[in-house]
């Protein structure tokens, strides 16, 4: 089993929801090959933002794979600054990351 830190926004039911949906419908399609870390499920004592910052990019950093969902105009500052910590470090390494994008509206 893999496991893949999952980025995305935090700040509504909405997206809080849709996070956990998107997660257990690509563990069930994936046989349960891949299991999501997501960030609103990581335990952080101290609730400042330093602290939360750390926890979540140790880890993203400790994953096999990472999963950045961005949904409609406004991009999350904290899911872009995650995605360009993990660009930065690939292609520090020689390694040009791989995108996939999906419509919004997949039947358009």
């Amino acid at each position: 089993m893999s496991r893949y830190y999952f980025g995305g926004e935090l700040f509504s039911l909405k997206h809080l929801l849709g996070n956990v949906a998107l997660a257990q419908a690509i563990k069930r399609v994936s046989n349960g090959k891949y299991e999501a870390v997501l960030p609103q499920d990581l335990e952080v004592t101290d609730k400042r933002g330093k602290a939360i910052r750390d926890v979540d990019i140790l880890t993203l950093l400790s994953s096999d794979l990472a999963l950045f969902h961005f949904d409609g105009t406004e991009l999350d500052s904290g899911t872009v600054a995650r995605l360009t910590l993990v660009l930065r470090g690939e292609r520090a390494k020689g390694i040009e990351p791989k995108f996939l994008s999906f419509p919004a509206n997949p039947s358009s």
